[in-house]
């Protein structure tokens, strides 16, 4: 019950700090994927705060392109949100009638409590607005992202004169990041091969917003299990709105 309880109260915590909470924990994991990019260009004979400065211009660069493209077609999709629900209606009761013309009484499947077209569209500008918000916090994050990456560089003198055997020490962190880095540049890899292909995909089926749907299954993919089909739901349903049945 204590372990249960202590649960309660952690996850408590976390959602009330989430906008704290988020932004530090986006800010760890930029550092993480930046940490591999710096240290190569220190290799290269580069100093410090040089390298620094390119892997955070980098990185603004992509933010800028990343919220340009997110922000224009927030703003697009939520113009058009009213009619999209009224079409999704629309072919919702399409559907209800075909059923009942069936002879399935559609009440006592209680289908009609389950579709709510208002709520789902608004479930999708929920989540755009919470990556508009992240966004936004953008520079917050980058300054933690500096200060990251700073102490990243200076970490070693430091484990070397806390430990009496930093070698072991350094050999177990050294391992530990390499095997985290690794993982992140094949989950960008495929997250970045995953949303190129969506979109490539949903523009040749002539789906509208291809290359905001394909941006959602690139940042979504990193969500482990739940991310890429939490992404397909959006697209799913414009294809449904646009065209039907049979292209959903």
């Amino acid at each position: 019950m204590l372990t249960i309880a202590s649960f309660v109260v952690v996850v408590a915590g976390l959602k009330a700090a989430a906008g704290i909470v988020v932004p530090f924990l986006f800010a760890v994991f930029l550092s993480i994927v930046c940490s591999a990019p710096m240290f190569w260009l220190k290799r290269k004979g580069l100093p410090t705060w040089f390298s620094l400065l390119l892997v955070i211009v980098a990185i603004s660069l992509a933010g800028y392109v990343i919220g340009a493209i997110l922000g224009s077609s927030i703003n697009d999709f939520s113009q058009t949100l009213p009619a999209y629900s009224q079409e999704l209606n629309r072919q919702y009761s399409g559907m209800l009638t075909r059923l009942e013309g069936r002879g399935i009484d559609v009440s006592r499947l209680r289908l009609v409590n389950l579709m709510d077209a208002e709520k789902g569209m608004r479930l999708i500008a929920v989540l755009f607005n919470g990556l508009r918000s992240m966004l936004g916090s953008g520079v917050l994050i980058m300054l933690t992202v500096i200060f990251m990456l700073l102490e990243a560089s200076a970490f070693p003198m430091k484990i070397k004169a806390v430990f009496k055997d930093p070698g072991r020490s350094m050999e177990r962190m050294e391992e530990i990041a390499d095997n985290v880095k690794h993982y992140l540049a094949i989950k960008t890899s495929i997250s970045l091969i995953t949303g190129i292909l969506i979109a490539a995909f949903l523009a040749a089926m002539g789906v509208d917003f291809a290359l905001l749907w394909g941006l959602l299954a690139f940042l979504l993919n990193y969500v482990p299990n739940i991310g890429s089909i939490t992404a397909s739901v959006p697209a799913i349903l414009q294809a449904f709105i646009q065209f039907g049945w049979g292209m959903a």
